[in-house]
């Protein structure tokens, strides 16, 4: 090994360590401290990760210094990481034990393996610190991706180490990379170089944040994800003045609300009380949140789980009457036990046309025509089906102090009291929605839950001790968790936000509440997750079974899984009265239309307007309930007596023209009596020539075109302008770098231009014109100056260089007095030098070779002229 650093430089190999592979090591440490606030596999084990990618790095690099096969050894690495792979998830001492050993094993193996490529390629590839550098970013991005609130001050800790390391690697990589020989002047000059750079870029890369922090702040609030201060943080405002919930949740922002709400949508809900006709109100879901992000502070959703039994589809999407299912959330919920299906029907009115919420667990959707007296009130309509615990309603969970609703909520309680243990429950399922960091910052939660659990024997007191914790009062009877839509900021810059509404200011709105509340069960190892929707009212004593719903009425509770019973609804939000009773009364609710007998989504073929009939390609078929999807026949419509609709306003038939896509319905009493079948042939064969319609919609595709055309077209101009920025940034730094080597010859000249003295003068020629030749390609190598101007720079440009040189020695070193006439041929030698090399040279070759940064490096890095050479100013 000792033979090898005497053949490739002990020294050099000790620099590539000290200032490539340590700053390496730290970076990687930070990206790993980021990965694991989100990912909850690597147990907040950064430090061990970065020792695990540290080894494979250093034994790679100091491996690769031999002339070993890199794809044999490393083909060999992963095969025995794979062997013991395969052992240890065999293991035998238990499958949860197994599982959690060869993850953390695979996530060894994974960090080594990556070190070790990393530890190679800086040796043997000469683009690597580009490379990495730019994975590293894509990490961030994907990182900060995640968050669930994304901040000026989140990008910038997540983006500027990476990209200053990016720059430093670049620059410090190819100044290492042409130095054979490093000596103590070496280290010396280098550092100083190194650090002066470092101050540089740090200074440069402030002056640009300081510069455009107003315009990043305005896009990254613009696209952050979460509502800006002042916005409703539970739903959003889209282009065409509808609303929806968020699908974003987070502890931050004042929340405003409307004190003169409009409605947005109402409501029929076909569920009463057990063993009565009381309708029973329930809570509207939208969105499930069920992972904890300890960067962002936020519960976020998590399509990709497996459990997960959120139902999402959007109405838009479907043609009318007809439905789309998915009962694969129903067997995701896990749930069997005092569940019942419930019907519901909602009327939009400013509630977007393409979101759906539903009581939980919702799996069946299918859109509704509005009838016609109240098409101008109502936009859309849809009618969905859930599987629904008989343990929830609105009446279980409001957090009054009646006692005869105390009295109902405690008929839940006590059932629920008796639920079978979590160990029921698929131990997965149990480890994901049990899931909250219990050291370091959240230790006080921990503390709190368990003083709050203490002496409870089920988790239904476990639930209710929370519940009564943040509705408790203090002496005086004034609560001590208040509800605020301002709950304030933490003193200090990235304090945590919970922790600071759970022991300090105890004021926020119901995220808060929901979020805490989650973290204080879970903490309990109560599976349980945060929901967001609407909470349900029942105001009106003329239309049971109708509720509205407003915008102060959009909300997020939480959810509790018992075994057995499933997803049970619980809220703890202390006083939000004002929803719950809304001062503005119900309106009329719609009339339910009736239900097609026949329905069919076609493309006019061919339309006959005096008999009134129209041939058309049927794509789908719904009769009584019985859907064909996936057609392509050909059958007669019998429009006689047919409404004909586009866009809510009725219309003649000559309106329908070849090739226009319609949606067909039909009421007929004599398609009634028809027996419905499962195959289509069989109906097809039943059904008449000529199908008597009672109304056509005619779709209108072109504004659907437009909107989308519109939106793609605003997120390519959005996605152009930033990369166009980009881009532009990039070129900008580009330029920067490649312009220093000519920045620093005006330096040089300037001090020649501008100095008194004649020995000052003399030196910041030779620094001048030294530099000149050097980067356009006359390197002087190991020569004497004298030499190099008498043999090479005087015969190709016929310059006087030799005898400038003569004279600068002379000063110099023997300190000898010049002459007038000498002093005079020093000032004004360099404007006749100049020109003289420039006539040799065209303006395009010297530019281009004045960008050499690598040339411009070397110039300084020559260790035998910084010998021969005294380069300090005299």
């Amino acid at each position: 090994m000792m033979k090898v650093f005497k053949e490739r430089s002990f020294t050099k190999f000790l620099a590539q360590i000290i200032f490539l592979l340590l700053p390496t090591i730290l970076v990687v440490a930070f990206v790993l401290y980021s990965s694991n606030q989100y990912f909850s596999f690597l147990r907040e084990q950064w430090k061990e990760q970065t020792i695990y990618f540290a080894l494979g790095m250093l034994i790679a690099f100091i491996i690769s210094q031999v002339k070993f096969r890199f794809i044999p050894l490393f083909g060999l690495l992963l095969f025995l990481f794979y062997s013991i792979y395969q052992l240890l998830d065999n293991y035998s001492t238990g499958e949860f034990d197994s599982f959690f050993i060869s993850v953390q094993f695979m996530v060894f193996a994974w960090l080594f393996a990556t070190g070790w490529l990393v530890g190679w390629s800086m040796q043997r590839v000469k683009y690597a610190p580009i490379i990495l550098a730019g994975l590293l970013f894509v990490l961030s991005i994907f990182l900060i991706s995640k968050t669930g609130h994304i901040t000026v001050e989140s990008l910038l800790v997540s983006f500027t180490p990476i990209a200053l390391y990016g720059v430093y690697l670049v620059y410090t990589s190819e100044a290492l990379r042409n130095v054979e020989k490093i000596n103590l002047r070496f280290w010396l000059l280098f550092s100083a170089r190194l650090m002066a750079f470092c101050i540089f870029i740090l200074a440069l890369f402030g002056i640009v944040i300081y510069v455009m922090y107003p315009q990043i702040k305005e896009r990254v609030e613009e696209y952050g994800g979460q509502g800006k201060d002042g916005e409703n943080q539970m739903l959003q405002n889209k282009k065409d003045g509808t609303v929806e919930n968020r699908d974003k949740m987070g502890l931050s922002g004042n929340n405003k609300r409307n004190n003169n709400p409009e409605p947005l949508f109402c409501a029929h809900i076909e569920s009463t009380l057990s063993g009565t006709d009381i309708p029973n109100p329930l809570y509207l879901t939208s969105y499930h949140f069920t992972k904890f992000d300890t960067l962002t502070e936020t519960f976020e959703r998590d399509t990709l789980f497996k459990f997960n039994d959120e139902f999402i589809p959007d109405p838009s999407k479907i043609p009318l009457f007809f439905t789309f299912k998915d009962s694969s959330r129903l067997d995701r919920e896990m749930a069997w036990k005092s569940k019942t299906t419930v019907e519901v029907e909602v009327y939009k009115k400013k509630l977007s046309e393409q979101f759906f919420v539903a009581p939980s667990t919702g799996y069946f959707v299918q859109p509704i025509t509005v009838e016609k007296d109240f098409q101008n009130e109502f936009t859309s309509a849809y009618r969905s089906k859930s599987y629904v615990s008989e343990l929830n309603s609105a009446y279980f969970i409001y957090n009054s102090e009646d006692p005869q609703l105390r009295a109902f909520q405690e008929q839940r309680f006590e059932v629920l009291r008796k639920a079978k243990s979590f160990t029921a429950m698929n131990q997965e399922m149990f480890s994901y929605y049990t899931f909250f960091p219990t050291n370091g910052q959240y230790r006080p939660v921990k503390q709190l839950a368990d003083s709050l659990s203490k002496g409870k024997l089920t988790a239904m007191d476990k639930i209710l001790a929370v519940r009564d914790y943040f509705l408790a009062k203090d002496e005086t009877g004034k609560q001590t968790y208040q509800y605020a839509d301002n709950p304030g900021i933490p003193g200090l810059p990235g304090a945590s936000k919970l922790l600071y509404f759970l022991f300090e200011s105890k004021k926020g709105y119901c995220a808060y509440y929901a979020a805490a509340t989650v973290a204080l069960l879970r903490s309990m190892k109560i599976p349980c997750r945060v929901v967001t929707g609407f909470l349900t009212v029942d105001r009106s004593d003329k239309n049971k079974g109708w509720y509205w719903f407003y915008e102060d009425q959009s909300h997020g509770w939480v959810q509790v899984y018992f075994p057995e019973y499933g997803w049970i609804d619980f809220d703890t939000t202390v006083g939000n009265e004002e929803a719950e009773q809304s001062p503005t009364p119900d309106g009329t609710p719609p009339m339910e239309p009736p239900r097609p007998v026949l329905a069919l989504a076609a493309k006019i073929i061919s339309t006959d307007t005096i008999k009134k009939e129209a041939e058309v390609l049927v794509s789908n078929l719904l009769f009584k309930d019985q859907e064909f999807p996936n057609l392509k026949v050909t059958m007669e419509l019998d429009l006689r007596i047919a409404r004909i609709w586009k866009d809510s306003i009725q219309m003649p038939l000559n309106i329908l023209k070849k090739g226009d896509d319609i949606m067909a319905v039909s009421f007929a009493e004599k398609l009634k009596n028809l027996s419905a079948e499962k195959e289509f042939e069989r109906l097809l064969s039943k059904l008449p020539k000529s199908i008597p319609t009672d109304e056509v919609y005619i779709k209108d595709l072109s504004k659907n075109q437009q909107e989308t055309k519109t939106q793609s077209q605003e997120v390519s101009n959005s996605i152009f302008y930033y990369l166009a920025r980009i881009i532009l940034g990039l070129i900008c730094l580009i330029a920067l770098v490649l312009s220093i080597p000519y920045i620093v010859y005006l330096w040089y000249k300037f001090k020649m231009n501008h100095s008194d003295k004649i020995a000052s003068k003399a030196y910041y020629t030779y620094m001048t014109s030294s530099l000149y030749l050097h980067m356009i390609g006359e390197r002087r190598n190991s020569e004497t100056p004298l030499k190099y101007a008498l043999y090479n720079i005087d015969p190709s440009y016929q310059t006087q260089y030799a005898a400038f040189l003569v004279l600068y020695l002379k000063q110099k070193y023997a300190n000898q007095v010049l002459s007038s006439t000498e002093e005079k041929f020093i000032s004004e030698f360099y404007p006749t030098f100049i020109a003289k090399i420039k006539s040799k040279i065209s303006l395009w070759k010297r530019t281009i070779r004045f960008c050499n940064i690598n040339n411009f490096i070397n110039y300084y890095l020559n260790s035998d002229a910084l010998e021969q050479e005294n380069l300090l100013t005299p």
